[in-house]
């Protein structure tokens, strides 16, 4: 699923927001209350998930960096090999070339002047 950038980024913060109004709800309610605990427990769960992500992506980010970083230059493939989709500049904000596919088209083994396998019409 595609998620715009924007909202991507906030993802974590949303966990966070949405485990702190569990919590507050738990309070709102009273200790007395039966659910108070079931309230505190989906917040610090809530919470919990949206700092993890938030950690995973902070880690990937700087391991994406120091891996830029020390990485050999990369020699172009030929112009006729890669072959990018019609569709790959028209993608919106929070389009990221690094998770793209790259097509490579291959020939078969079947030379221009061999008969192909498909069955042929005798008169």
């Amino acid at each position: 699923m595609w998620l715009p950038t924007p909202i991507y980024e906030r993802v974590p913060l949303f966990w966070l927001l949405l485990g702190l109004l569990f919590m507050s709800s738990g309070t709102y309610l009273g200790f007395e209350h039966s659910l108070t605990k079931a309230y505190f427990g989906t917040g610090i769960i809530c919470c919990a998930w949206g700092a993890w992500i938030f950690i995973m992506r902070l880690r990937n980010r700087q391991a994406f960096k120091e891996a830029k970083k020390h990485r050999a230059p990369e020699s172009e493939p030929p112009r006729e090999e890669v072959r990018q989709p019609r569709h790959a500049s028209s993608l919106g904000a929070g389009f990221d070339p690094r998770n793209t596919v790259r097509l490579e088209l291959q020939t078969s083994g079947r030379k221009p002047d061999e008969p192909s396998s498909a069955p042929t019409r005798k008169q």
